[in-house]
C-alpha cells in the first residue's frame, strides 16, 4: 500500500512538472532523499548521470544534509552517507571528474521534520543558478517528499537567467 501511494505521489508530480529543456544544460543538481535514506535510486543516478555528461572532467563540490529529526550526530553522519554515495557514483559515471570536496553538512537546525532539508547539492563550476531554499519548493513536491518519492531538482544556467527544472521519481531502494 505504501509503494503505491509513493507512486501515485511520483506521477502526480511529474505530470505537473516541466522537463529539462534542450537549451538549458544542467549545471548542478538538488538530490532530495526520503527519511533516514542514503542509498541512491534509478532517478537520483540518472539525474546524476545527466549533470555530470555536461561536464564529465569538472571539478564539482557536492554537500549532504539532513533534517533535525533524531541526534544531531546521526544527522551528520547520514548527511555524510548522502554525500559520499552522490561523489562516489560521480566517480563511476564520470572517471574524468574531480570531486573538489565532500561536505557532511548535518542537520539543517530549526525546521524539524522538513523533508527539503533531506538532500545533496551537486555543483558544477561557474553554476549561477539559485538552488531552492527548503521550504521553496511547491506544495505538489513537498507532498512527493512526504509520501517518501525521491526528488531531484536539476539546476540549469541558460547565461541570460537562472532557472530549476523539476523531476521526480518513487524510491526503489
Amino acid at each position: 500500500m505504501q509503494r503505491a501511494r509513493k507512486f501515485l505521489a511520483t506521477l502526480a508530480v511529474a505530470a505537473a512538472l516541466p522537463t529539462a529543456s534542450m537549451a538549458q544544460d544542467p549545471c548542478g543538481a538538488v538530490v532530495y532523499f526520503p527519511l533516514d535514506v542514503s542509498a541512491l535510486n534509478t532517478d537520483v543516478r540518472t539525474a546524476v548521470q545527466q549533470v555530470m555528461a555536461q561536464a564529465p572532467t569538472a571539478t564539482v563540490d557536492v554537500t549532504g544534509y539532513a533534517d533535525a529529526i533524531g541526534a544531531s550526530s546521526y544527522n551528520a553522519v547520514l548527511s555524510g552517507k548522502r554525500a559520499t554515495n552522490v561523489a562516489d557514483y560521480i566517480k563511476e559515471v564520470a572517471p574524468g571528474a574531480t570531486i573538489n570536496q565532500v561536505i557532511a553538512g548535518g542537520e539543517v537546525p530549526g525546521t524539524g521534520a522538513n523533508p527539503a532539508d533531506r538532500r545533496v547539492e551537486i555543483r558544477l563550476p561557474n553554476c549561477t543558478a539559485a538552488a531552492p531554499l527548503p521550504g521553496g519548493l511547491d506544495a505538489a513536491t513537498m507532498a512527493a517528499l512526504a509520501a517518501g518519492a525521491a526528488v531531484i531538482i536539476l539546476l540549469t544556467d541558460d547565461d541570460s537567467s537562472d532557472t530549476t527544472t523539476t523531476t521526480t521519481g518513487a524510491t526503489d531502494s
